[in-house]
């Protein structure tokens, strides 16, 4: 049962990253770019984005990133979720070279990130280290980027209000808005869930899998086509995704 919920939670990743990725890593900047500040900048974008959209589709179920609850129940699962990691280890050695020690490297990354998820929900912890950030001449830019935005702070309007954007490795116009994408996004996950339902419990054939999950792109969206290949961005102003000091 685990294991299935596990690979069933990992599709609709994939699905939501596939969909909405094009958009954020439009307006975020290139990651590849020769300047170190440029690549810092995008890969801070990129989190503070994802952080306000997180806090949007929160807000519409009147919850909050710091009393939700959900980190909270998924650290709890300790046991089960070691032995999930272990399952996915497996399932990626199937199609990859692995070192000997990526189980070592992978339960050790796995206890940082429940340490850091603790406290990227914590507001005094965000403002110590914006902080420590603009006293470092933003150089913790993008450590900073990960938490979550303070309580009470409006949502950026350039995010969930726009009306079009261009695929950044296509260029191609994409019209609707967030909400038409997050339409998209859910009924990608939709159509993965029932492909892998037929698969796991109605005796489906692997054909049928595969046709339905591709190998997309987590960051544009497309079948085998590499990040680097984006060209088309129009990036959001950094300040306009920074945290105010309005709570200090």
């Amino acid at each position: 049962r685990e294991k299935a919920a596990f690979v069933c939670g990992y599709l609709t990743h994939v699905a939501l990253d596939s969909t909405l990725h094009p958009y954020v890593y439009h307006v975020s900047g290139n990651y590849y770019a020769e300047s170190p500040v440029e690549r810092r900048e995008a890969m801070s974008r990129h989190r503070l984005i994802e952080g306000w959209l997180d806090l949007h589709l929160l807000r519409q179920i009147a919850q909050e990133p710091a009393t939700c609850g959900y980190l909270g129940d998924i650290r709890r699962s300790g046991s089960v979720n070691r032995e999930l990691l272990r399952f996915f280890l497996r399932a990626c050695e199937k199609s990859m070279p692995m070192k000997p020690s990526a189980w070592k490297e992978l339960l050790r990354g796995y206890r940082v990130q429940m340490a850091l998820n603790a406290l990227f929900g914590n507001s005094s912890a965000e403002k110590l280290v914006r902080r420590m950030d603009r006293m470092a001449g933003g150089r913790l830019m993008t450590f900073h980027a990960l938490f979550y935005p303070p309580k009470h702070q409006e949502i950026p309007s350039e995010i969930t209000h726009f009306s079009s954007f261009r695929h950044p490795v296509t260029g191609e116009e994409k019209t609707g808005g967030f909400e038409h994408l997050w339409r998209e996004s859910v009924e990608r996950s939709r159509k993965f869930l029932a492909a892998a339902d037929g698969f796991l419990f109605a005796g489906e054939d692997e054909d049928r899998l595969r046709s339905v999950i591709q190998a997309y792109s987590l960051s544009n969206g497309l079948v085998g086509v590499a990040a680097r290949e984006a060209v088309h961005y129009d990036c959001i102003p950094l300040h306009r995704l920074r945290f105010s000091d309005a709570e200090g």
